[in-house]
């Protein structure tokens, strides 16, 4: 559904309502479109499976970064070689102490080094900032793109899309067996881990019991840059399935710009009607920009139970 117009949000408290319709649609501030070109690699494939012949330099690494950790914590005087991972301590030590700009390049520098033992990745790493912008950026750039820098070696590219999936996980494990509605900002963090440097938008659905706590996250659709379809009867008769009392809706916009359209206000409202006919709340709808997101349950565009 195309966006018609400014983005609009009505007075706080005000509710829109609107004719339940089969279908809706998310619509996200305009930006460009993005084109990728043909790769071996796609987006959604697991990064697990994608390996080369260097990728066995990890586990080495590991496991002399390990040793070298314990060694210096302890008195003993058994002679360790350190050689190649007492540089690394020294390089992850001063990330807390420059500009974030400064922090991105250097923290990409040393996982570059980490998985290619490139003696001097920075330019690389420079190179790879200068083109997604940021670290975070980076890191949620889909592999193909990542490979489409001159340099950037298939080791590198699954250290660090590895990496951001364990950031993910940590995130994610803050917000288990607590009430979502308690820690928005926790959630919020989590949420925007997941989708504030994705190219098109994306659509989740958090199914919660009736204390607020996470049961089920589904991805509910994909779609383009400005738009993802919402289908109000789908997220109800999932919601039934699983017995959750609550339910949160996510998307994301592409664009940064987490502004609600007319249109994204007129999908909630029908989610909510179709969802309160059974009982079931609608606790939030979270939007998701670009280091900023919004609630509708904070900015009072959401009814209150």
């Amino acid at each position: 559904m195309k966006r018609s117009g400014q983005a609009a949000s009505p007075p706080t408290g005000q509710w829109l309502s609107c004719e339940t319709e089969p279908t809706c649609s998310l619509v996200a501030a305009s930006s460009p479109e993005r084109s990728y070109g043909p790769s071996k690699y796609s987006s959604s494939e697991p990064v697990s499976e994608i390996r080369d012949e260097n990728t066995s330099r990890f586990p080495d690494v590991c496991a002399r970064y390990e040793l070298c950790e314990s060694h210096a914590l302890s008195d003993s005087a058994q002679s360790v070689d350190c050689a190649n991972v007492s540089p690394l301590r020294a390089q992850v030590s001063v990330l807390g102490s420059i500009s974030e700009s400064a922090a991105d390049t250097h923290l990409l520098t040393t996982i570059l080094h980490v998985a290619t033992g490139a003696s001097d990745p920075r330019p690389l790493a420079e190179k790879a900032i200068g083109r997604f912008g940021s670290f975070g950026a980076t890191s949620a750039a889909a592999p193909h793109e990542l490979l489409a820098v001159s340099g950037f070696a298939t080791d590198a590219m699954v250290l660090v899309k590895l990496l951001r999936h364990a950031a993910q996980q940590l995130l994610r494990s803050k917000i288990m067996n607590v009430p979502l509605g308690a820690n928005r900002g926790q959630l919020i963090v989590y949420l925007e881990s997941l989708l504030s440097r994705e190219p098109v938008e994306q659509c989740r659905i958090l199914y919660m019991d009736t204390a607020g706590r996470l049961m089920r996250e589904e991805a509910h659709s994909t779609g383009t840059v400005n738009h993802a379809p919402v289908y109000p009867r789908e997220i109800v008769r999932k919601a039934r399935e699983l017995g959750a009392g609550q339910l949160i809706l996510v998307h994301n916009h592409p664009s940064g710009d987490p502004t609600p359209s007319a249109e994204d206000l007129s999908m909630t409202s029908q989610v909510c009607d179709a969802a309160r006919l059974f009982g079931i709340r609608v606790l939030d709808h979270v939007i998701v920009g670009h280091g900023r997101s919004i609630s509708f349950a904070a900015a009072g565009l959401i009814e209150s139970p």
